[in-house]
């Protein structure tokens, strides 16, 4: 993979405008103490505008040792939305590590709590709108199943509390996730020798080069996009570990791009490769398709105008309200089919 093409999206870098001129002008005649103060309002104006960190979860010894407080507790109001947010009111039912107190309990969330669910919640500590459990990390937020008797943890240390908890719950999981997966079985041995949407490249697949950009959430009436070779991808922010990617631009009749999921996660990976894929064109359902994106993702995309070149997009990692990307070039129509 020779050369290494920076294709930062300079055009969506905000541009300082006269009255901002004006107002630096002014700052700068200020005295010292005038300038301190100024700075300290602003600074604390900013705070609550900073994006939520996630820490994700690598084993369970450390999740337990990074948390403050880990609690069980049933979600007794609807939550509320807020900046990178929820909030909502638990009842605190048994507190497994930490000195929260049992009964009523407010709690920040990045997704929502359902209210009548009961909850194992973790936090790292912090605070957030005037919040001081965020439940904001990988597994800090664990469905307790319904089926569950609480007084069995009595006897259990908190490492096997978690062990119970963490398997109740993936006991719930790979029962719905059961019939999905015979059917999936099922429907993919129905679809063997269909090529409508298969794409298969002609050669091995040989990357020359791997490009840079970004996009940016950052104003919420702005269209952000992912500049790609001149073509461009929307995106926006889900949460503050994923984003979504859509087939339609805003004001077009149809879909213009398709996408193919990869198990890939390096570009190394797919070099050198015969690359074997199916596209979304043919299941884009009305008002196009959204995915979500995650970062260390790799999706395929392909843009109608040019079906020829396939983009290999390489979802980095997400800052605040940005996403930032490299993404390489296959120019292949693939064999016939």
């Amino acid at each position: 993979m020779a050369g290494y093409e920076d294709t930062n999206n300079a055009e969506r870098l905000p541009v300082e405008p006269e009255f901002l001129k004006e107002k630096i002008m002014f700052f700068n005649r200020l005295n010292g103490k005038c300038k301190l103060v100024i700075l300290c309002v602003f600074f604390s104006c900013c705070v609550l505008c900073w994006a939520i960190k996630v820490t994700l979860f690598s084993d369970i010894d450390r999740y337990l040792k990074i948390s403050k407080d880990i609690v069980i507790g049933e979600c007794v109001s609807s939550s509320k939305h807020v900046e990178n947010g929820s909030i909502a009111e638990i009842n605190v039912n048994m507190v497994l590590k930490g000195k929260t107190s049992p009964g009523k309990c407010q709690v920040f969330t990045i997704d929502p709590l359902e209210k009548g669910e009961t909850y194992l919640l973790m936090s790292m500590g912090g605070q957030t709108h005037g919040i001081s459990f965020i439940a904001k990390d990988e597994l800090s937020v664990v469905p307790v199943p319904s089926f569950i008797d609480l007084e069995i943890l009595k006897v259990k240390n908190l490492k096997d509390q978690l062990h119970f908890i963490f398997s109740s719950r993936l006991y719930v999981i790979e029962k719905q996730l059961q019939p999905l997966l015979e059917e999936k079985s099922l429907l993919e041995k129905g679809l063997l020798g269909r090529t409508d949407n298969l794409y298969i490249s002609s050669k091995p697949v040989h990357i020359e080069s791997i490009s840079k950009t970004w996009a940016s959430d950052r104003f919420p009436d702005e269209t952000r996009y992912i500049e790609l070779s001149g073509k461009q991808l929307e995106w926006s922010k889900q949460s503050n570990s994923s984003g979504y990617i859509y087939s339609d631009a805003p004001g077009t009749k149809g879909p213009e791009w398709e996408f193919a999921s990869i198990e890939y996660m390096r570009f190394e990976e797919i070099n050198g490769i015969i690359l074997q894929v199916r596209f979304s064109s043919v299941h884009i359902p009305p008002g196009g398709e959204t995915r979500v994106v995650h970062p260390g993702q790799m999706v395929l995309a392909r843009h109608i105008d040019d079906p020829v070149k396939i983009f290999v997009i390489k979802f980095d990692r997400q800052e605040d309200n940005k996403v930032f990307v490299h993404y390489a070039v296959i120019n292949d129509e693939g064999k016939p089919q």
